[in-house]
């Protein structure tokens, strides 16, 4: 058993059996080793991106910047797994780090299809 504190900015979720059991904003629990944890950050996760693109004419355009993503605690819980380690708060998967992919390969092909659009004159 284990207590684990979550940061004031992550959406801690406490699951049993498959069941959500607990659920709070920077909450603190008791884990049982039957529990899965799961910590979700609800700050802002900023991500820089540079994507190089064609327009319709041919030109070659550079689109750099960054973009701020706030994600809702229940969809990514169901989506992706967060589970962490209750003794150390590590994650125990990398789907964290492919969120930051989901995020640039969906901003990549909107920008992708903007540039495209119309000519550079």
């Amino acid at each position: 058993m284990h207590f684990f504190r979550g940061a004031p900015t992550d959406h801690v979720l406490v699951y049993r059996n498959g069941k959500q059991v607990g659920s709070q904003l920077g909450g603190s629990f008791w884990v049982f080793p039957w529990n899965t944890l799961v910590r979700i950050p609800q700050a802002e996760l900023t991500y820089a991106f540079n994507f190089k693109e064609l327009s319709q004419d041919s030109q070659e355009m550079a689109v750099n910047g960054e973009v701020r993503v706030r994600l809702n605690a229940e969809a990514m819980a169901s989506r992706r797994d967060f589970s962490v380690d209750a003794a150390t708060g590590a994650y125990v998967t990398e789907d964290i780090r492919r969120v930051e992919a989901e995020v640039r390969n969906a901003l990549g092909g909107f920008v992708r299809r903007e540039i495209a659009k119309d000519p550079m004159d």
